[in-house]
């Protein structure tokens, strides 16, 4: 594999992880405890489709050159044959860049499972809020606006929807309020533009 095509691998790569930063900024920053950069990236979202596929462009190119033809004279060798050079980091690149490009499908399981602490008889007789949430753009986001919900004292049911861009939020109104679950979520760095009480 000549050296240029250390260039396409490394661009795929980087091509991969840009396409997917989007999901995997939320997760590091839930685990990271700094929760507010989560929506910091996601304007890269539109963008996903292109960068997805000059990934797949990058690899194709990458591979056809791992495999075309070799040079018959010296002139054209590779002086210097490395690990970064052999098939193999090819492949393990291209296992990681598949891995990266399907993190958005995945990411959700990624998160701890939470789940209400508050032990109580009939949840459905306490009050449900609807809220409209801007910047989510995949499962990774549901999960990080229900972890952070979760955390309050009161919360008995939480239920995010990047598709909806929504969160159905049940809760006992003696331990917490609506004001209380916006600053929950915002504090993750998305934004709350619009509420119902049910």
């Amino acid at each position: 594999m000549k050296s240029n095509s250390k260039t396409w691998i490394w661009t795929a790569l980087l091509t991969a992880v840009a396409s997917s930063l989007c999901c995997i900024v939320p997760l590091l920053a839930f685990f990271a405890g700094v929760t507010g950069v989560a929506s910091g990236f996601g304007w890269l979202e539109p963008w996903r489709p292109v960068l997805l596929a000059g990934t797949v462009g990058m690899l194709l190119l990458a591979w056809y050159r791992h495999f075309r033809p070799k040079c018959t004279t010296d002139c054209c060798a590779d002086a210097d044959p490395s690990f970064f050079s052999s098939g193999i980091f090819l492949s393990l690149v291209t296992v990681l860049v598949v891995g990266m490009s399907a993190f958005p499908y995945f990411s959700k399981y990624l998160y701890p499972d939470m789940e209400s602490k508050v032990e109580l008889g009939d949840r459905s007789a306490y009050p449900t809020v609807s809220l409209d949430i801007e910047g989510m753009t995949c499962t990774g986001c549901e999960e990080h606006v229900d972890q952070e919900v979760y955390q309050l004292d009161g919360v008995l049911e939480a239920s995010t929807s990047y598709r909806d861009a929504q969160s159905i939020i049940r809760y006992d109104p003696h331990r917490t309020d609506i004001e209380q679950i916006i600053k929950a979520i915002e504090r993750t760095g998305y934004k709350v533009v619009d509420k119902s009480e049910h």
